[in-house]
């Protein structure tokens, strides 16, 4: 169990450096999400189904790097056509459906699916006007946003009421047993984008968005499952890698960001930062009341185009896009 979540961890750091990185991962959410599916449909229950999913995925790793270090060029038609029999087989013969899944993600993920987010119910107040906001790179595909861009296009632009952002990451739970957790820092204005409330106790404070400010809010499933949805959990302090959080809050039930988050932190981003290089962040808007999809687009590819040339070094023929959440 260590080990796998040392490989885990390993990989989802360095999934802020590598567009591949990012869509071998989604595909294995998108892959979780299915058996999960499978395993409700036969009878299982939701929680205990998408807790059983996830455990069935910690085989994966060996499997990921082995993806990397081959180049995927030939078969493609046969795995598109074979994809979701390998998929079926999962829990049969792991290693041969993994395989046959990622390599089919390299294939097919990095011309038509990179990036890809997967449709929600509208069950957000006013969903139609939350946009998702990519950086674009000079061959048109898109990437997640730098830092100082975030901070540009927030404070500059006239689009959006709200412009948010989050920075997904894998948090070690300590507990018995241990568990492994998707999570995700989010700036201050990400629940207000969202225009979200808690199930029961508060979100993050403004002096919370500090580095290390130990404090944690619970996604609806995690405090269901792990703390057996007792409300005495507030206040609780819960060990993520390692160092002590006191849970201030859960979230409310079935909200997802771009997968299913577990965690949710207070994500600081110094005002001076000038790291543009450094692509790690997803970023949501909503539009301000009379702003429509044309007028967004056109304002950020200003934005953008000023940002190139601020920083020819790392932003030349990059541009913004922004798409219907």
């Amino acid at each position: 169990m260590a080990m796998g979540w040392r490989l885990k961890a390993a990989v989802l750091n360095f999934l802020h450096k590598d567009r591949l990185e990012v869509e071998l991962d989604a595909e294995i959410q998108a892959y979780v999400q299915a058996v999960a599916d499978e395993m409700i449909a036969a009878g299982a229950e939701p929680a205990d189904a998408h807790r059983r999913a996830r455990a069935e995925a910690g085989c994966i790793e060996p499997l990921k790097q082995a993806v990397r270090d081959h180049s995927a060029g030939a078969g493609f038609e046969l795995l598109v056509r074979d994809g979701w029999y390998g998929m079926r087989q999962l829990r049969r013969n792991p290693a041969f459906a993994w395989t046959v899944i990622l390599t089919l993600a390299l294939g097919i993920g990095a011309s038509t699916t990179i990036f890809s987010v997967v449709r929600r119910p509208m069950r957000y107040e006013g969903a139609d006007r939350l946009k998702i906001v990519w950086e674009t790179r000079p061959d048109g595909s898109r990437s997640p946003v730098s830092p100082r861009t975030y901070l540009d296009w927030r404070n500059q632009n006239g689009v959006f009421e709200s412009l948010a952002a989050a920075r997904m990451e894998s948090i070690a739970i300590s507990g018995n047993p241990p568990i492994l957790a998707s999570g995700a820092g989010i700036t201050r204005n990400l629940l207000a984008t969202f225009r979200l409330q808690p199930v029961l106790g508060r979100f993050f404070s403004p002096d919370e968005f500090v580095p290390d400010s130990g404090a944690v809010v619970l996604s609806y499933e995690l405090w269901k499952t792990r703390f057996a949805g007792d409300r005495n959990t507030l206040e609780k302090i819960v060990h993520l890698n390692g160092k002590p959080h006191r849970v201030i809050g859960v979230m409310p039930p079935d909200f997802e960001f771009m997968g299913h988050e577990d965690l949710w932190l207070p994500l600081a981003l110094p005002p001076g930062t000038s790291d543009r290089q450094e692509r790690d962040l997803l970023v949501v808007g909503r539009l301000r009341p009379g702003a429509g999809s044309a007028q967004a687009a056109e304002e950020m590819r200003v934005l953008a185009e000023q940002v190139a040339r601020q920083s020819p070094g790392t932003n030349r023929q990059w541009s913004a896009l922004p798409q219907d959440w």
